[in-house]
């Protein structure tokens, strides 16, 4: 396994080929992967035990000494964190692939069997790694809960959903709650057309939309149909609410270029083509190749939203140029109004593709990887971080956002302007899926849980961020007898996040809360006709 890391990492600074998820990896040719443990098997089945436990000694301090000059040469040559990281797993991976192969050729020059060692000596080792973790830092999990919004003075409000790529409305509570959270916000808001629901990408689950002609086309519309009909309601008809699906990795298929543009277009054609509830209010944003749509709602909100896979999946300099401008100009030219950008990619986390990936997952490959800066949809990759220093810079030169929102991850998290470069910054990924979530610089909250996020904006510009979630258990029902599943589950959300981000002075930016923080997780939701607002 050393040596293919070592391979991946090769290939990730030398050719920036870099692979998707571990299920990449695992895709790859074994030859150089299984080296390692094939040549401990031979050496033991062929070689004396004093032998065997020279072999042995010499593969660990030749993969360490190798790990100690390659991380020195990445960090030397490479100005990116993950220079050392893949250095070290370059320069260990070559050791190990040649101590291993010198042993094989013992091996075939000799005789002997201590396989019972061989054995114990690789379970040692793979325990060692576990044994050595560290525990993780939990996130801040206490909910913040100001004081109840006043539906009367909103002018505008922005649904937030993220991944929901296998949810469907008859096994998954969110759906239905999110449809009765638009329609009575639809309801207060009237004919004006100021709620905007967002789908923050990985719509489809795994390669998004498939052709006309593959069966599983079929569940891929049922599953967008299912979002589409958030917005399906006879209030929100009546009011103009619009869906926007933003792309994510997934609905590119993890595929560059043409081949993960074909899919995106497919997601794109079928929004404008359906003809049931929710017609014509439902749409690909940014369209299909671009990478940046603007939009403004009501008299104080601009939205900028961004195809962030679109810059991942091997996008040329001058297009990322393009991209970089087209977020500055919107910037610069927001006039006072409140700023929220949406894409799929977060710019920090604490789950599993920022700082939630401990050592001894998978035997430590998958943090090796992650560091490594080999891993494409992580934060630590070189892709990943110049997308987030692009737009860092922009927010530094041109006025940090009032909100920047992400999906991604599969969890709900809040941080400060330190993280994000946004006076807040969400992830909000927890749609259809979840996924463990540990403590991360500047985050002020974090929950493994199903959940949406709300962007409300008054009419004086006062701007407010509301979190709805429900317990764990309700993130999906059995789809066989599972109505009173989804009625309990639809019942259980209640808001565990709610604070004034930004008051009616535009050149106000509060950097922290202005209400009291509340321990209290079964505060009530603010859906309009509750009471709550």
């Amino acid at each position: 396994m050393v040596a293919m890391g070592g391979l991946l990492a090769f290939r990730a600074a030398v050719e920036e080929v870099y692979v998707h998820g571990l299920a990449d990896v695992l895709d790859w040719p074994l030859v150089p992967a299984l080296a390692v443990p094939i040549g401990l098997v031979v050496v033991a089945w062929r070689l004396r035990n004093r032998r065997f436990w020279l072999w042995l000694g010499l593969l660990v301090a030749g993969t360490i000494g190798g790990a100690l000059v390659g991380a020195g040469i990445g960090a030397i040559a490479v100005s990116h964190a993950s220079g050392p990281w893949a250095g070290a797993l370059i320069g260990a991976g070559a050791v190990a692939f040649l101590v291993s192969a010198l042993a094989l050729a013992a091996a075939l020059r000799s005789e002997g069997s201590v396989m019972g060692w061989a054995a114990v000596s690789l379970l040692f080792l793979s325990l060692l790694t576990y044994g050595c973790t560290p525990e993780m830092e939990p996130p801040p999990a206490a909910s913040r809960v100001g004081a109840p919004t006043d539906s009367a003075e909103v002018e505008s409000v922005v649904f937030l959903l993220g991944d929901p790529g296998v949810a469907r409305a008859g096994t998954h509570p969110i759906l239905r709650r999110m449809r009765e959270d638009v329609e009575a916000w639809s309801e207060v808001l009237g004919a004006d057309g100021q709620v905007r629901v967002l789908i923050l990408g990985d719509v489809i689950y795994p390669v998004g939309f498939h052709s006309p002609t593959d069966e599983r086309r079929t569940l891929d519309s049922l599953r967008v149909v299912d979002q589409v009909s958030v917005v399906g309601g006879g209030e929100a008809e009546a009011a103009g609410t619009r869906i926007l699906f933003l792309p994510g990795n997934h609905d590119w298929g993890q595929e560059e270029d043409w081949d993960g543009a074909v899919r995106v277009h497919r997601m794109a054609d079928f929004l404008a083509d359906w003809e049931g509830p929710g017609r014509g209010r439902a749409e690909l944003a940014p369209p299909a190749g671009e990478g940046v749509e603007v939009v403004d709602l009501g008299d104080h909100l601009r939205m900028i939203l961004l195809d962030t896979a679109w810059w991942l999946l091997g996008r040329e300099r001058g297009e990322k140029e393009a991209f970089v401008d087209a977020v500055r100009r919107a910037l610069a030219t927001a006039h006072g109004r409140r700023t929220l950008v949406a894409a799929h990619h977060p710019l920090e986390s604490g789950g599993a593709h920022g700082a939630g990936v401990y050592v001894g997952s998978l035997l430590g490959l998958r943090f090796v990887l992650k560091r490594a800066g080999i891993m494409v949809q992580d934060l630590d990759s070189r892709p990943y971080a110049s997308l987030k220093a692009a737009l860092m810079q922009v927010f530094s030169q041109e006025g940090r956002p009032d909100v920047f929102a992400g999906g991604h991850d599969h969890s709900l998290q809040i941080f400060s302007a330190a993280a994000f470069g946004a006076t807040r910054g969400l992830v909000v990924g927890s749609a259809s899926k979840l996924t463990s979530v540990s403590g991360a610089v500047g985050m002020l909250f974090g929950r493994s849980e199903p959940g949406y996020a709300k962007v409300l904006v008054y009419r004086d510009g006062t701007l407010r961020i509301e979190l709805d979630a429900a317990p764990r258990d309700f993130l999906s029902c059995p789809a066989e007898g599972g109505e009173g599943c989804i009625e309990e589950g639809v019942d259980a959300y209640r808001t565990v996040w709610r604070e004034t981000v930004v008051r009616s002075a535009p050149a106000t930016h509060l950097t922290s809360d202005d209400t009291a923080d509340v321990q209290d997780a079964g505060a009530t939701s603010s859906s309009p006709g509750e009471g709550s607002p």
